[in-house]
């Protein structure tokens, strides 16, 4: 009889088909720079997780690192709050043509000083935003059965969602076109990286939506009541 071989650092055949599939997945460009170059293996990642998640999500590697994912995770973040940080100022120096100039000055200051700090600060935000809600979604996933591939798979899968970020490009409605994206590219992802059924993967993104919209309705009701007290 012939001796299976297990190799290195393995200790049974499920973690030998588990080594077998990730030789499959090759992606992203982002990660093979080497080959893509920077400039092209950038470029292709965001085309390919934006407009082809369903191809992109099932052969991205689901255990490479931390690093990489997490640094292309920031260009996006910190890119999409610097734009609407430039829209804001665009729209607030508008509006000041239209009130009082000593009110204007008065809180111009006060703006300059926030919007500095929140472009200087934002890859810091980013990141502390992809580490707690990739632990949500995960604990989510786990829960309901589907994170069999562990945290780092559901890291890996809000890292590269971040490219949606570039559509608040758009005035008015980017965010909103941008954030409604995110979420179908999470769930696309959570399914296609941990072999989570649709609905399991779509639970996982939308219980934490609801949830936090329900806290700020709340709020939002006890400020006003509050306020009319």
């Amino acid at each position: 009889m012939q001796e299976r071989v297990v190799p290195d650092g393995c200790t049974d055949e499920a973690d030998v088909g588990d080594i077998a599939g990730e030789t499959e997945r090759t992606g992203p460009a982002w990660e093979n720079l080497d080959e893509a170059g920077t400039v092209s293996g950038f470029l292709k990642t965001l085309y390919g997780s934006m407009f082809n998640p369903g191809t992109f999500f099932n052969h991205m590697r689901r255990r490479d690192g931390y690093l990489n994912p997490l640094i292309y995770a920031m260009i996006l973040g910190s890119f999409a709050i610097l734009v609407s940080i430039g829209w804001e100022c665009l729209f607030v120096s508008l509006g000041n043509r239209f009130v009082d100039a000593g009110s204007s000055e008065q809180f111009g200051g006060m703006r300059a000083v926030s919007y500095g700090l929140t472009a200087i600060l934002s890859p810091i935000m980013v990141v502390a935003i992809v580490f707690v809600s990739s632990g949500i979604f995960h604990l989510i996933l786990l829960a309901l059965g589907g994170g069999a591939q562990g945290f780092q798979t559901s890291f890996r899968v809000v890292c590269y969602s971040q490219g949606t970020g570039v559509w608040n490009i758009v005035p008015f409605f980017g965010a909103a076109i941008g954030g409604v994206w995110n979420l179908v590219l999470l769930v696309v992802g959570f399914a296609e990286s941990h072999g989570a059924s649709p609905w399991k993967a779509i639970a996982a993104v939308l219980i934490p939506v609801i949830i936090s919209f329900l806290l700020v309705m709340a709020m939002v009701l006890a400020l006003g009541g509050f306020g009319s007290s």
